[in-house]
């Protein structure tokens, strides 16, 4: 969970926001919740390695804005908020299998020249799961 202050960037294509994978290949399993560079919410997912990532837009939302990525197994879940209290799922929960290690972060990405990002009152949770 985050709160996302604010984003510039300087490309006209660029995303901003949560990501969970398994690798650093580039092209590995992920989840991702955040935003393009037209304030759009983005909600990204590639189930299987290799493949094309899959993309949903969703409404414009004003920064600041809090995300929240949850898995539970091999399902995540994203939620955003206004103000870090009352939570709305955005989109659908999507089953995404990752082996061994998973990576959690912040994924800033742009064509050419990276955005710049603000996140602050970051919390992260891990909890073994048989």
């Amino acid at each position: 969970m985050a709160r996302l202050g604010g984003t510039q960037s300087p490309a006209a294509v660029s995303k901003v926001g949560l990501l969970v994978r398994d690798g650093f290949t580039g092209h590995e399993r992920m989840f991702f919740l955040g935003w393009d560079s037209s304030g759009n919410l983005v909600l990204q997912h590639r189930a299987t390695a290799g493949m094309a990532a899959v993309s949903v837009a969703g409404p414009v939302h004003a920064k600041p804005y809090w995300l929240k990525l949850l898995r539970v197994s091999n399902s995540f879940r994203s939620f955003v908020s206004a103000d870090g209290q009352q939570w709305v799922e955005a989109g659908s929960p999507v089953n995404i299998y990752l082996c061994g290690a998973a990576y959690a972060g912040f994924s800033l990405a742009g064509e050419g020249k990276q955005p710049d990002a603000g996140f602050n009152e970051v919390q992260f949770s891990a909890t073994t799961i048989p």
